[in-house]
């Protein structure tokens, strides 16, 4: 048996955070997990669609002891196959509660047409249940069925059942099957309906500073290495680590030989390796001393293939001139939006060095 639950989110790296960091097995449709945040953000800014819903968030709860956690993900990504074609999907399965649940996060913006997910609506509530059921009994698992007369549930919680929620009154039912066999009378009963409503209370204000906590850790984590999940140079933490690397004497590989537009294309490939561009210098700038940020220049090339490399320089620039070609090595960061003159944005590659040619 799997309850459906579903929400969207209009900041979708958070969430795409979150499911990645507690999952037990993890798959992608169109998308390889560890690249979620930056192919989901890349493929809304390609088509124009970076405001409002980000993603779409389908939890998949499973009855506990049914399912193990590579079927549970299985199932997962055939019910995102069937619901999202065309749009990029991951599913993260989590087993840090009694039951396995699956995270299924899907990109708002379809990568072949643009089009935006739509699953608004009870209609569309309903299909995703469908579906999952119907999944479910293929692989032998027990579904929702209706409720019999002898339950006498109210239609609208027998509702509840269906979308994947449980009722205030169907929690109160099963704890009182339970705990009525261990009582030898209604006080005692009480008191002990009265301990376990404390009891969950106390759980659930647990869980709620566990997830704070593992939002800090995961922001400190951040700090301490190449962030693969965020493309944007000025948000992802990349260029400090970089800095602190180079400043500590780190020794990295060459790359080969690239076009500097293809590392524009997917930065994260090249993290932790020295990469050489030759380029015209369009600007020159430099900083004043500073204890605080150890960056003292900052030159920006265009390569042959016209694309626009920012080094972040922990020297001073030097005899560096506008209009010099030069070579320059250094770690990239990844990419960052810069507005133009005429109301558009160019694209910069971003990268920090540690070393300017003479």
């Amino acid at each position: 048996m799997a309850t459906i639950q579903r929400s969207t989110t209009k900041v979708a790296s958070k969430l795409l955070s979150y499911a990645e960091k507690r999952a037990t097995e993890h798959s992608g449709i169109d998308c390889p997990p560890e690249y979620a945040k930056a192919q989901f953000k890349a493929t809304r800014e390609l088509w124009g669609k970076t405001e409002g819903i980000q993603a779409h968030h389908i939890i998949q709860s499973f009855k506990p002891g049914e399912v193990t956690p590579v079927l549970a993900n299985e199932i997962g990504k055939e019910l995102a196959k069937e619901l999202a074609p065309g749009h990029e999907v991951v599913i993260y399965t989590h087993t840090d509660k009694d039951h396995i649940h699956n995270h299924i996060v899907i990109n708002a913006v379809s990568f072949e047409t643009g089009a935006k997910y739509h699953a608004h609506g009870t209609e569309e509530l309903f299909k995703i249940r469908e579906v999952s059921d119907r999944l479910c009994s293929e692989k032998g698992l027990s579904v929702i069925q209706e409720p019999s007369a002898e339950q006498r549930y109210h239609r609208a919680e027998y509702g509840l059942a269906k979308r994947g929620f449980s009722s205030w009154k169907d929690e109160l039912r099963q704890s009182i099957d339970y705990l009525k066999k261990e009582s030898n009378n209604i006080n005692e009963l009480a008191d002990k309906l009265k301990k376990e409503k404390a009891d969950k209370e106390a759980e659930e204000k647990k869980a709620a500073e566990e997830a704070d906590l593992a939002v800090e850790t995961e922001q400190d984590e951040a700090n301490t290495t190449w962030d693969v999940t965020d493309v944007d140079a000025l948000s992802n933490g990349n260029i400090v680590f970089a800095a602190d690397l180079l400043l500590a004497g780190e020794k990295f590989p060459a790359s080969a030989k690239v076009a500097a537009a293809k590392v524009l294309k997917a930065p994260w490939e090249y993290y932790g390796k020295l990469v050489t561009f030759t380029g015209i210098v369009a600007t020159v700038t430099d900083f004043p001393p500073s204890d605080d940020d150890p960056l003292q220049s900052e030159v920006l090339i265009v390569t042959e293939d016209k694309t626009i490399v920012d080094f972040l320089c922990l020297v001073p620039s030097g005899n560096i001139q506008k209009d010099d070609v030069i070579t320059i090595s250094g770690l990239v960061t990844g990419r960052t939006e810069v507005d133009n003159k005429v109301g558009g944005t160019y694209t910069h590659l971003v990268a920090v060095t540690n070393k300017l040619p003479k």
